[in-house]
């Protein structure tokens, strides 16, 4: 195996692309050589053991790959592989050529209802197939949502997943997640279930329609953003259609009873009862589609910083990947 580029840098892990075979000194150089093709490649994910030990997060990435071990699904990364060394922690997953919904939405400020309601609906089925394998995400944010090579979703980063949730309401009160998709049971120190991820998916679709999630102002401390997501009403721009603003709203109910479920979100009017397979067959067009050397000027761009450690086996600094 040939690490080719770094391709992100996180908290606890690196992220490198590799190859099987054949080794240039850029991505697209390496499949001509090797006559691969972007399917031919792994993101692996290389996380350094003393560092997770000293960040007491050694648990999380033993749960991260028992979540990656059951997830087979097209809207999920898929886990190819995971070994270690005696200083490193290893993970082969899918390469996701496309870039993250972050990245996207930095390019184009902020996405129409119907471009936002594909990502919405792409994600609800992945979140739906998560619980019903008793997996709480607990960690959506458009970084973690990454686009493959036909512009389709896959969610990775399963980091602060928790296996064994399969109430709505009840399951682990652990405080996990960013500040801004926290839900308000989160933040409270409440007990809660898989309605976390149902906020998760309101916050991020209200910052695809804007550009920022829900609550959001400059330079605002923790504790001030609490108070707004626990106390303060939800108020969408003019332009947000009256379908999709109450489907927002439902979404991002505080009392997590009130909020819409997995049965709920497919039967509003705003999703139009949208299939996964009708997605998957172009009945919505993804509205990124990755140009066939995207994948190589991505890496690039993160491969700036510097080469992973260790050459060819590849090591890295700290980094959540994903």
């Amino acid at each position: 195996m040939s690490v080719i580029q770094v391709v992100g840098r996180g908290t606890w892990g690196t992220v490198v692309a590799c190859s099987i075979k054949g080794m240039g000194e850029t991505l697209e150089d390496s499949l001509q050589l090797s006559g691969q093709s972007i399917q031919d490649l792994y993101a692996v994910k290389i996380m350094k053991k003393q560092d997770l030990i000293e960040d007491n997060m050694m648990k999380s990435a033993i749960i991260e790959r028992q979540v990656l071990q059951a997830l087979n699904h097209p809207l999920l990364v898929k886990l190819h592989f995971a070994f270690q060394d005696e200083t490193k922690l290893f993970m082969g997953m899918d390469y996701v050529p496309g870039g993250d919904l972050f990245f996207h939405l930095k390019r184009f400020g902020a996405f129409n209802e119907r471009d936002s309601k594909f990502y919405a609906i792409e994600i609800a089925y992945a979140l739906q197939h998560l619980h019903d394998l008793g997996i709480v995400y607990r960690d959506m944010k458009p970084e973690n949502v990454i686009l493959d090579a036909d512009g389709h979703i896959k969610i990775v980063d399963f980091g602060l997943a928790k296996l064994g949730v399969v109430d709505p309401f009840e399951g682990t009160d652990s405080t996990c997640g960013t500040s801004y998709y926290m839900a308000p049971e989160v933040i409270n120190g409440q007990c809660y279930g898989q309605a976390v991820d149902w906020w998760g998916l309101g916050v991020l679709l209200f910052e695809l329609l804007t550009g920022n999630p829900p609550w959001y102002t400059r330079d605002q401390t923790q504790k001030v953003l609490f108070f707004k997501v626990t106390k303060t009403a939800l108020t969408c721009p003019p332009f947000v259609t009256g379908p999709c603003r109450d489907f927002l709203t439902k979404l991002l109910e505080k009392d997590p009873a009130r909020r819409l479920q997995a049965g709920a979100v497919f039967a509003h009017p705003w999703t139009g009862g949208l299939t996964l397979a009708q997605l998957r067959d172009g009945k919505l067009r993804p509205p990124v589609v990755p140009c066939p050397n995207y994948a190589g000027q991505t890496a690039a761009k993160f491969a700036r910083g510097g080469a992973v450690e260790g050459g060819g086996g590849g090591g890295g600094g700290r980094a959540k990947g994903g």
